[in-house]
């Protein structure tokens, strides 16, 4: 079905293309914006009650770039033309769990208020065709990202590249999880219990205990030491620890690696359970990022 539609798509689009002259194109379909030529796309949109402005790519961009915005952003994701905001995240796990946190906070699905939530699958540069994106079709943009110090120097220079010089760790539109990602996050900061309840009721009373049984003081998977090359061969030294679940400590690790095993099941469980809870007793870093939302489009 979805073939015959894009199939159906194409057609239309030729055969308007095709007729001699200028042609102007109306459209809320996805697919049709994601068959058009990236630079000859527009969004018309009242600003601020101030009358109509019209948005369109900024020319000179560089044509790799240019590739990357059609293929990561216009050819998969073509609705956020169409987005009141967007709200970005590093990863699967974040965009699976954040629309149904979303919901619970404002009883209302985030498509309903035209929100979408993408995870751009990595840090650094891969936010960059999304945030170009944004700018140049005046898409209000939020992000919610890890706090560890990588993708917060990744971020800082692609967002400073895209909107000019800013300080992320101050600006109202960022959420950043400090030192840690969103797993960590949430077993900081007091959440422990929710997400380890969430893991038994998905996987079973025993879940987590029978993972610390099966793996406590096994050999782990070598890795690179700090130790200087090898004097001989001048080969690179990787060493074999043991795995340690010992302590509250270890337990926390355990948990962790369980939901690292699968981020996308785990995801929407953790989230489910934490749908439970009152909109006011959600993590804070959540809140915070919605509220942000709520000030930035008005909720």
């Amino acid at each position: 079905m979805l073939q015959q539609k894009n199939l159906k798509h194409i057609y239309t689009l030729k055969q308007l293309t095709d007729i001699k002259g200028q042609t102007i194109i109306s459209s809320h379909s996805p697919y049709l914006a994601a068959l058009a030529n990236q630079q000859d796309l527009r969004v018309i949109a009242k600003v601020n009650g101030q009358g109509t402005s019209v948005f369109s790519l900024k020319e000179g961009l560089p044509p790799e770039e240019l590739r990357k915005i059609h293929r990561e952003v216009i050819h998969s994701k073509g609705e956020l033309l169409f987005a009141t905001a967007v709200v970005l995240s590093e990863g699967e796990t974040e965009a699976q769990a954040l629309p149904l946190l979303f919901e619970t906070y404002f009883k209302k699905a985030p498509f309903i208020l035209g929100v979408n939530f993408i995870g751009v699958g990595g840090s650094g540069s891969k936010y960059k065709p999304y945030l170009t994106f944004a700018r140049d079709f005046n898409i209000p943009v939020f992000i919610f990202t890890d706090g560890e110090d990588k993708p917060i120097k990744g971020l800082q220079k692609v967002y400073s590249e895209v909107y000019g010089e800013t300080d992320i760790t101050t600006a109202s539109n960022i959420t950043i999880l400090e030192g840690t990602d969103f797993e960590g996050y949430l077993l900081d900061d007091g959440f422990q219990g929710e997400v380890e309840t969430a893991i038994k009721a998905h996987d079973g009373d025993d879940r987590i205990s029978k993972y610390i049984a099966k793996k406590q003081g096994k050999q782990t998977k070598a890795v690179l030491s700090d130790k200087p090359a090898c004097e001989t061969c001048s080969q690179p030294i990787y060493e074999c620890g043991v795995y340690d679940y010992l302590g509250d400590a270890g337990y926390r690790k355990a948990i962790l690696e369980i939901l690292d095993s699968d981020k996308t099941k785990y995801a929407k469980v953790v989230a489910d359970h934490l749908c439970s809870l009152q909109p006011d007793a959600l993590p804070p870093k959540i809140i915070a990022l919605f509220e942000q939302i709520k000030a930035g489009i008005k909720i």
